[in-house]
């Protein structure tokens, strides 16, 4: 196998679209983890920072988890 296809890219060099949705897939489940836990955290500590931050991650966690989801959501195919 070529190892340009491992990284989701033709033999051309160019980024096929599958290779760039497993790409931003990969970067979302990954800003998901980071405000999770950042979330957690903030809600242990008990200051006015951190109540903040707290309110800051979690909306990061509702918008990153709307764009998962669109992520996994199949395209609807046009109809004849």
């Amino acid at each position: 196998m070529n190892p340009m296809e491992c990284q989701g890219r033709g033999a051309a060099g160019k980024v096929s679209r599958a290779g760039e949705i497993r790409r931003k897939r990969d970067n979302v489940k990954l800003g998901l983890a980071v405000c999770l836990g950042a979330t957690v955290i903030t809600g242990l500590v008990n200051s006015k920072t951190s109540r903040r931050l707290h309110v800051v991650a979690g909306a990061a966690l509702v918008g990153l988890s709307a764009w998962h989801h669109l992520l996994y959501t199949p395209k609807k195919k046009k109809s004849p």
